[in-house]
């Protein structure tokens, strides 16, 4: 069963327990105000391995952002991290009306079991919480990203 919570400041460093690797095979690109899915191959590796950044590098650029008010969730599989997201809060960085959904990750093996949603639901729930009227998402182009976001995003029949 997995598990939500809102994890310290000094657990950060625990983010090394993600594996954030995928092979990309499609992706977005915005042409003329539509999203046009290209084919690609792109291999994003694990934090760390050479040619990407170290998993320091992403410690000491989301640090601030929890130091300055923002709070780091975790989700569990027992005691291991499989997905963490970062919300900061309105007036933090950007405007007073507007929170940023800084970061979500998901750990390969467990992609696909609704962590994601479950992380975006309470950055959600904190961003209503904090009287954000809109809530800013910064995203990869790839596929499954963005075909998340959409998938999120969009009403649902009954709406």
């Amino acid at each position: 069963m997995i598990a939500l919570r809102q994890m310290a400041i000094s657990e950060l460093d625990r983010i090394i327990e993600i594996d954030r690797s995928e092979h990309i095979t499609q992706q977005y690109k915005c042409r003329d105000s539509a999203l046009e899915l290209l084919d690609v191959d792109i291999r994003a590796s694990r934090w760390g391995e050479p040619g990407g950044y170290t998993v320091q590098h992403y410690i000491d650029s989301w640090k601030p952002l929890v130091e300055a008010g923002g709070v780091l969730f975790g989700a569990f599989d027992d005691r291991r991290l499989v997905g963490f997201a970062i919300f900061e809060p309105p007036g933090a960085s950007l405007s007073q009306d507007l929170a940023n959904f800084a970061v979500l990750h998901v750990t390969r093996t467990h992609r696909g079991r609704g962590i994601g949603c479950a992380l975006t639901n309470e950055v959600v729930r904190l961003a209503r919480a904090h009287g954000a009227q809109r809530l800013y998402v910064s995203a990869t182009p790839t596929r499954t990203t963005v075909d998340f976001c959409l998938l999120y995003t969009s009403p649902s029949p009954r709406d």
